[in-house]
C-alpha cells in the first residue's frame, strides 16, 4: 500500500448500519442521483467485540463473498457514524499496512 493511502485517514469513521453491523471504514460522499448509492466505503472492516475476553477484532467486510475493497452504499443504510477510538483506529491502520 502506498504512503499516500496510509496518510489519508481523515475520513475514517465507525459506521453502524441499519442491519446492526458495526464497521470501520474510510468513507467518501459521492454525487449520485436520488435513490442511487451516495457513499463510497473504502477498506471496510467489521468490528467484533468479544465480551468474555473484552477484546476487539476486525475482519474484512464481505470478505467471504468478494475480493473488492471498495463498496457503494446509500447513506440511508447508515444508522449513525462516529470517530473511532484510538485503539480501534490503530488496529485498523495496522491491518491496512499489510
Amino acid at each position: 500500500m502506498s504512503e499516500e493511502k496510509i496518510e489519508s485517514y481523515d475520513s475514517i469513521s465507525i459506521l453502524v448500519l441499519h442491519g446492526g453491523e458495526v464497521l470501520i471504514s474510510k468513507i467518501e460522499e459521492i454525487v449520485a442521483e436520488i435513490g442511487e448509492p451516495n457513499c463510497k466505503l473504502i477498506d471496510p472492516f467489521i468490528i467484533s467485540y468479544e465480551k468474555v475476553t473484552q477484546s476487539i477484532s476486525l475482519s474484512q467486510w464481505l470478505n467471504s463473498y468478494t475480493t473488492q475493497n471498495v463498496f457503494k452504499i446509500s447513506s440511508d443504510k447508515i444508522l449513525t457514524m462516529s470517530d473511532p477510538r484510538k485503539q480501534i483506529l490503530d488496529k485498523y491502520k495496522n491491518l491496512l499496512k499489510k
